[in-house]
């Protein structure tokens, strides 16, 4: 096949221990761990169709100009840090750390939508388009398990998929100022109230039609907490080897459920102790692993490194009350945790080779993007992309005459990479990457 997408997006997949020894109370309620380096992802399309594995949230921030280097495990001065939360459908538990505290998430999730631009960081493309279906295969939970029981304990697993003006499947919120930039955000519906099996887990608890959700119990074992601890996720494979198929312009919507198998658990158990906590654990408890914007500690419109940039929904969500053992209660959907997401993976692929990158030619390696805005006035960011390493890259900036205005080393590694351009003056410029000798040029507008 002469065209091949080979770009090597910079999604998270996980591979790296997050060390729970560095654990410490923090002031939102999370709780920050090591610092995790993300690997490298690789979207692959032949002649059988296109697959890949997609982190949503680690794109959602870099996508909007975080640095590696700027995340980390709650350190000063990171932009974004890492964090666990504690997750069980028993509130009456806590999880020990410089205090014990609470647990009050009952279900965390992600939003995926594959419509979305923020995968491929140099293009700006997006993975299918609004008429092309995909099938999900796996959705990868990030968290840690501790089990100091014999009981067995359940992750429960809730996929729903459909347009988002489903309001079968998903509640809509619209979100209040300093927020409303948003727009409006989609999480699974489920049911609530006097009359209703809202016991988690139950088929009638999610509203959606039986063709647009799927329930997965997952019991967890020794080998669970191994893979958690030193993986960081844990695979739940949706539909078997076939995958499930998702219709043409749907977005899929993952919920993950703690739900314990000891029955009457004194109340005020430790459920999760990170190995420096005040509090022995005493029962099997988990966290959910999670990106949570440090800088500016209030998002604003515009500087949120978790907004989507209006291309589609791909966001964190959770619900939250004190109760007993995993009711409903008062809220009819899922909540939007702002400025922060869940590490939840989508796998999916597709029987063909879809729109979106059947015309790509990038047999040299070598992707250079549009700079970002353009045109502009004050500042640009222009991203490239390397399939390999290479001896030498030089990025060069002329203008309309093709005098040079500026030119620097740039880096050589594999992966995605950004270049920052400072003020010019009005006019047409020109800018060139090159890579051991390939030049590749393109045009942009300063206003």
């Amino acid at each position: 096949m002469k065209k091949i997408y080979s770009l090597i997006f910079a999604l998270a997949t996980g591979t790296t221990l997050m060390a729970q020894s560095q654990t410490m109370e923090n002031p939102n309620g999370f709780i920050p761990t090591s610092k995790k380096i993300p690997s490298k992802s690789s979207l692959k399309v032949t002649a059988a169709g296109m697959s890949g594995r997609f982190d949503p949230g680690y794109a959602l921030c870099t996508m909007n100009g975080v640095q590696n280097s700027e995340i980390g495990g709650g350190a000063t001065g990171t932009k974004v840090g890492l964090y666990v939360t504690g997750t069980n459908c028993d509130s009456t538990l806590k999880t020990s750390f410089t205090t014990d505290t609470y647990i009050n998430t009952h279900k965390f999730g992600m939003n995926f939508d594959p419509k979305s631009i923020i995968y491929d960081q140099v293009n700006f493309l997006p993975l299918l388009t609004a008429t092309e279906s995909y099938y999900l295969d796996t959705v990868w939970v990030g968290g840690f398990y501790q089990r100091k029981t014999a009981f067995n304990d359940t992750l429960l697993i809730e996929v729903v998929w459909g347009d988002t003006s489903n309001t079968s499947v998903y509640s809509k919120y619209s979100l209040a100022a300093p927020y409303s930039y948003y727009g409006t955000m989609c999480g699974p519906k489920f049911n609530s109230g006097a009359g209703v099996n809202t016991v988690q887990g139950s088929k009638q608890f999610l509203t959606a039609p039986a063709a647009n959700k799927i329930v997965i119990r997952h019991v967890l074992t020794d080998a669970d907490s191994l893979l958690f601890n030193t993986e960081g996720y844990i695979p739940i494979v949706v539909n078997g080897a076939a995958g499930q198929l998702i219709p043409a312009n749907n977005i899929v919507s993952a919920s993950a459920s703690f739900i314990s198998g000891q029955p009457g658990i004194p109340v005020g158990s430790i459920c999760y102790n990170p190995g420096s906590g005040i509090t022995p654990q005493t029962v099997n408890g988990m966290v959910a692993r999670i990106y949570s914007q440090n800088t500016p500690s209030t998002p604003s419109a515009g500087n949120d490194y978790f907004d989507d940039l209006a291309e589609g929904k791909n966001h964190s969500i959770f619900t939250f009350k004190r109760e007993r053992y995993g009711l409903a209660g008062a809220f009819p959907g899922m909540r939007i945790r702002l400025a922060s997401a869940f590490m939840i993976d989508f796998s999916i692929h597709t029987s063909t080779v879809v729109t979106s990158v059947k015309n790509l030619d990038n047999s040299n390696g070598i992707t250079l993007g549009q700079n970002m805005p353009n045109p502009f006035s004050n500042g640009s960011t222009v991203k490239y992309q390397l399939a390999k390493d290479v001896n030498s890259a030089l990025f060069t900036v002329t203008d309309i005459m093709g005098r040079v205005i500026s030119t620097e080393k740039v880096e050589t590694t594999t992966g995605v990479h950004a270049v920052n351009l400072g003020a010019y003056a009005a006019g047409v410029y020109y800018y060139s990457l090159n890579v051991d000798g390939v030049v590749t040029t393109k045009k942009m507008i300063v206003e």
